[in-house]
């Protein structure tokens, strides 16, 4: 992730699934991805249901979420639409939620760069 800055190309689609809560930095890691993005960014991950419309996201420093070490954040829904619009991105649209085998959400959002 964090060599991406190295590359000289930019990609018309990234595909990004099951990576942003195992980053430290995810909001960095964002802002690399969308330096890299021409187009759209389809972002899969796990996220937190709040009952609450704020944004927040949840720490886990050792392996309370499915006992992984490396899982350190749960966004809820309007973390994520703060944090992408924050490092640029213009139109986010939530594809889908779902839970998974383990009863924990998921969510796919579909995020383009300029529209």
């Amino acid at each position: 992730m964090y060599d991406l800055p190295r590359l000289k190309n930019k990609f018309n689609a990234f595909l990004l699934f099951g990576v942003i809560y195992h980053i430290k930095h995810p909001l960095k890691a964002l802002e690399i991805i969308y330096s890299k993005t021409k187009e759209l960014l389809i972002l899969e991950s796990h996220y937190i249901k709040t009952k609450t419309k704020e944004p927040m996201m949840k720490f886990y420093p050792g392996s309370e979420l499915s006992n992984d070490p490396t899982n350190w954040w749960g966004p809820n829904i309007q973390c994520f639409k703060d944090i992408l619009s924050v490092v640029g991105f213009k139109q986010i649209a939530i594809y889908k939620t779902y839970l998974n085998k383990k009863d924990r959400g998921r969510v796919i959002i579909k995020v383009y760069k300029n529209k």
